[in-house]
């Protein structure tokens, strides 16, 4: 092959690529070394050939390849020369390309863990019918006069049909503002569903939060009431305007007060009354592409205060000041905050 670095050796087998196995270790520096040599500007046409023979290969070879391109996409390890003199000006200070390639072909080599979580159906996002990104927000005007309000991160989809207005929110955070629905004789119930249950509103402005498949959703009704039904249970609850609720599919949590009368996050807002610091540094990366990590030591601690979340990177960088912590980076994509001994 021509240019000038030289991958690792073609290691033949037939597996299929799969982000939840690990890869080996020359597999890996063989395909972080093909995505620094084809960000470097330096690449020629005959190493685009060369690297795309290397990716046929093997089926290893191409889950390598899209692992590192998708940690590329994350953390900006390896930044395109166009976007170098921009990455110089930031304040997060920038790695040398060796200890790029040795972090990058660790973090191929590896099983896909959490960094990788949002990447495993990426097609998701694109087969919704409304998506955000982080930091991302967007507000929706729906056909039955309803006012949809989507938060970061959030993959949304509209089901109306002649008996029902239902909205699927399959990840993120939305709030509700439901319309007279115009032109229909007989109201078409309005409906959110989640992967924990079914929401009905009654006449109603209301947030819908769920993160995880597995976890909770949050509901909280500014104004009006809405009926919660847990998708393995029985059970019924009729929250009312000025409260908020967890429920998972077979159990609904005790409704306690609502602080706000409007959700922070709708104002730019994150707001922190004595929150542990992990949950808050846990809410914040929702709001920021790439890693966002916290020690355990210094996640126990709590923090207060109201935080604009249209500069993440001001939030962290302040966070010193006030709490007993160390705050580093790899990359402006990778940021670790620890517990700072006295």
């Amino acid at each position: 092959m021509t240019g000038k670095h030289q991958p690792g050796k073609h290691q033949p087998g037939n597996s299929q690529p799969d982000n939840t196995q690990s890869i080996s270790q020359d597999i890996a520096r063989a395909a972080a070394h093909w995505l620094a040599l084809l960000h470097s500007g330096e690449a020629t046409e005959q190493d685009s050939l060369d690297c795309a023979q290397w990716r046929s290969a093997d089926p290893r070879h191409e889950q390598a390849w899209q692992r590192g391109q998708s940690l590329q996409r994350k953390l900006g390890l390896l930044p395109a020369p166009i976007a170098t003199a921009a990455l110089n000006r930031a304040p997060a200070p920038r790695i040398s390309r060796r200890q790029a390639l040795k972090i990058l072909t660790l973090l191929i080599a590896v099983p896909a863990t959490g960094y990788l979580l949002h990447d495993r159906q990426p097609w998701q996002r694109w087969t919704t019918d409304h998506h955000t990104g982080p930091g991302e927000q967007r507000q929706v005007a729906l056909a039955d006069g309803t006012r949809l309000s989507i938060n970061t991160a959030s993959l949304v989809d509209v089901r109306f049909t002649a008996d029902q207005r239902l909205i699927r929110l399959h990840r993120g955070e939305i709030l509700v503002d439901t319309g007279n629905d115009p032109g229909h004789a007989t109201r078409r119930p309005f409906r959110v569903a989640t992967e924990q249950g079914m929401l009905e509103a009654l006449g109603t402005r209301f947030t819908v939060k769920t993160l995880e498949k597995d976890g909770p959703t949050h509901l909280a009704v500014f104004d009006g009431a809405v009926t919660i039904t847990p998708a393995a249970s029985g059970e019924t609850l009729l929250l009312q305007a000025g409260q908020q609720v967890r429920f998972s599919r077979s159990d609904i949590a005790p409704a306690t007060a609502l602080g706000d009368a409007e959700p922070p996050w709708s104002r730019g807002l994150l707001i922190a009354d004595d929150m542990r610091f992990g949950d808050f540094i846990d809410e914040l990366s929702r709001y920021r592409s790439g890693i966002l990590r916290c020690d355990p030591r210094a996640a126990e601690l709590r923090i207060n205060g109201a935080f604009r979340l249209d500069n993440t990177d001001a939030i962290i960088r302040a966070l010193p000041a006030t709490l007993p912590v160390d705050v580093s980076y790899l990359t402006r994509y990778w940021v670790s905050i620890a517990y700072r001994e006295s």
